[in-house]
């Protein structure tokens, strides 16, 4: 069957160098809309044939297949006001689809989540603007992006790296969220800076649970990242506050210290 395909591929590419070859010449019309859409259509179901025969563990062979069918898709819908964001969409979720597929094709192929991840949420971006809120594109971003590498180490939890950007990324999505929020003018900065400071703490003191015995330098920068968010939490107006709490704390727990 593998001499088949080879076969299929190459009279493929041959007929498109061919037809190209004679339009530059004159030789043949250009295609209109209705014919590509005629064109990729046919060459999603060939692969399609191909895929099928060669079995779903073959996956690179479904790449022409679904990029074929979102051209044909695209191009049989631009007549019918598909808007130009739709179609980004489709034709960045056809290219994810076939890394989905390789994810489940073979167990070792937990890496395919990471492409078949930022392609799904870049996706997602084109769809956005065309709503009234385009100030979450940040926001889908990030958070999308910590939620590949936090799948990434679910399905390897031997590997912990992906900890660390799983939780950068959450944090910046925080903030974002944060900055787009009504925080109190005179605190703003001060929660800001703490969140920043703090989220990535938390990281990587979940770094250090987790992987104590691969990771166990996590706490050096997890303890000075969370003094830092206290500092710069209490340094700021918000200290006013927090301070004097802060102060009552302390001297409740040596009280209680004191009488055990």
């Amino acid at each position: 069957m593998q001499k088949y395909r080879n076969i299929i591929l190459g009279l493929v590419l041959v007929a498109a160098g061919a037809y190209f070859l004679l339009v530059n010449f004159g030789l043949a019309p250009e295609l209109n809309n209705a014919g590509w859409v005629v064109v990729f259509g046919a060459i999603s179901l060939l692969f399609l044939f191909v895929y099928v025969s060669a079995g779903w563990r073959e996956w690179g062979w479904l790449f022409p297949v679904t990029i074929g069918a979102s051209l044909a898709i695209i191009g049989q819908t631009v007549d019918i006001s598909l808007r130009g964001e739709a179609a980004g969409s489709i034709f960045l979720w056809s290219i994810a689809l076939p890394f989905w597929v390789a994810r489940f094709a073979k167990r070792g192929n937990w890496w395919a989540v990471i492409p078949a991840g930022v392609l799904t949420v870049i996706g997602a971006i084109p769809i956005i603007t065309t709503t009234d809120r385009e100030d979450l594109i940040p926001v889908v971003i990030m958070f999308g992006l910590a939620l590949v590498f936090a799948l990434v180490y679910i399905q390897r939890r031997d590997h912990w790296w992906p900890i660390i950007p799983a939780g950068v990324l959450t944090t910046i999505g925080a903030i974002i969220l944060l900055a787009q929020s009504e925080l109190p003018g005179n605190w703003e900065g001060q929660i800001i800076g703490a969140v920043l400071f703090g989220g990535v703490a938390l990281t990587f003191a979940l770094l250090y649970w987790i992987a104590r015995a691969d990771a166990g330098w996590a706490r050096y920068p997890a303890i000075a990242l969370a003094l830092m968010a206290a500092f710069v939490f209490i340094t700021g107006e918000a200290g006013q506050l927090f301070f004097p709490i802060l102060l009552i704390g302390a001297g409740v727990w040596i009280l209680w210290r004191r009488n055990r």
